[in-house]
């Protein structure tokens, strides 16, 4: 394993170690410091997750037991409290023969260490030192006395019922426990907070749409633009340059036609995208007002992509304009898909976001349109990096919603499809 010895930016001084992070989708990782018996802490994460921890001076690691069919084992939840009931959560069983086990659990013996704090699309966000905190002093020397070859058995899908176990286990958590998991408290930072970050590469920057540099910034009081470069990027990773537009307009009266638009050999792949603005306020939003926003999100972006597949249909051909150049797309051989993205959605609200789809793109002139968050969008172009096993995803989304009347989220195992 790489180690870190500069610590001011893991991007500047330890890119083996962040190209290290660009195989995972996200997580919660520890890594050995250079020199040192410390190990530095690494959250890969959504944005909302960093402007939480930003804004709160830090977040939670409860450890819990686990016991799933004849095994016995512990893992662990990174809760990071944007909501005091529902906070968001990453999940990380503790396994056998996973790299990263040895070294989180060493790290949480640490009284202090070094965080860092990236974005689904390996971005650095934030840095700081900080103190690990074990309120009632029972979590490290629980820890200390765990046999690696005690824990669990390694395989994907049993990895996936811990995951599950442990979701119940937190959902469920008293306050006793809130008490006694380590507190990661934030100290000062390592780097700036307010950085806007660009990223000048060729490979993010190739694309039909307006040549703004690829950039981002942790707090966004309008998500539009950077929310639609955010997208991008992720559809970069599955489709190629030539195939991904960004807000083409159409050519008969100039409206835009979608947020993103994807033309491949087969398929046409329509995006409109929703997001709410990555600030203090959105983040200390009661979440019903957050689920609410969701609803609202969804219910326009159905409409608006409704409307660009009725008037795709009424025509053989789509004339587009992108940047003062016009292109012609051949719509008689090419299926037409449709996604609408939201900043989040709400694993408990899926049959009502259902119903919605249904009325919206399958009550009259079905239409293959379905919906995901931003995480699922993150998720689908990490593991599926070609076409075809993306629009296969898609059938299968489509097809199972449709069975059983009710769409659900598509989870991945390592190095699968769906």
């Amino acid at each position: 394993m790489t180690k870190t010895s500069e610590l001011s930016s893991l991007t500047l001084h330890a890119s083996e170690v962040v190209k290290e992070l660009s195989y995972v989708p996200c997580g919660v990782f520890a890594h050995p410091k250079a020199d040192s018996q410390e190990h530095i802490l690494i959250v890969k994460a959504s944005k909302e997750v960093a402007l939480t921890v930003k804004e709160r001076q830090g977040f939670k690691i409860y450890v819990f037991p686990i016991a799933v069919e004849d095994f016995r084992s512990y893992g662990l939840v990174s809760a990071f409290f944007d909501d005091a009931d529902e906070p968001l959560a990453m999940f990380t069983p503790l396994i056998t023969d996973d790299f990263a086990c040895e070294d989180i659990l060493s790290l949480l013996q640490q009284e202090n260490c070094d965080v860092f704090f990236f974005d689904e699309n390996n971005r650095e966000l934030l840095s700081y030192r900080a103190q690990i905190l074990d309120p009632t002093s029972q979590l490290r020397s629980l820890l200390n006395t765990l046999e690696l070859e005690d824990l669990v058995d390694p395989t994907p899908e049993f990895s996936s019922l811990v995951v599950r176990e442990l979701q119940n286990q937190f959902g469920h958590r008293t306050r006793e426990e809130d008490h006694r998991a380590f507190n990661i408290k934030l100290g000062d930072p390592l780097f700036p907070e307010t950085l806007l970050l660009m990223d000048t590469r060729p490979q993010v920057n190739s694309y039909h749409g307006r040549k703004t540099i690829m950039t981002t910034v942790l707090e966004r009081k309008k998500s539009g633009e950077f929310n639609e470069l955010d997208i991008v990027q992720l559809l970069l990773r599955t489709f190629s340059s030539e195939q991904v537009f960004l807000n083409p307009q159409r050519c008969d009266n100039r409206r835009e036609l979608v947020d993103h638009l994807v033309v491949t050999d087969c398929y046409i792949l329509l995006v409109q995208a929703k997001d709410s603005p990555n600030t203090k306020d959105m983040i200390d939003r009661e979440i019903d007002r957050k689920r609410s926003t969701t609803l609202k999100h969804l219910e326009k972006g159905m409409r608006q992509l409704r409307g660009t597949i009725s008037y795709l249909k009424e025509s053989s051909k789509l004339n587009i304009e992108v940047c003062g150049k016009e292109h012609e797309i051949d719509l008689q051989d090419r299926e037409i898909y449709g996604l609408v993205v939201a900043g989040e959605l709400f694993d408990d609200e899926y049959a009502r976001y259902s119903r919605m789809a249904f009325d919206t793109f399958y009550a009259d002139n079905p239409t293959s349109c379905v919906f995901l968050d931003y995480a699922d969008l993150h998720n689908w172009t990490h593991h599926l990096s070609d076409e075809s096993s993306f629009f296969r995803a898609l059938d299968k989304l489509i097809f199972e919603g449709l069975s059983r009347y009710g769409f659900l989220r598509i989870r991945f195992l390592p190095e699968s499809e769906p």
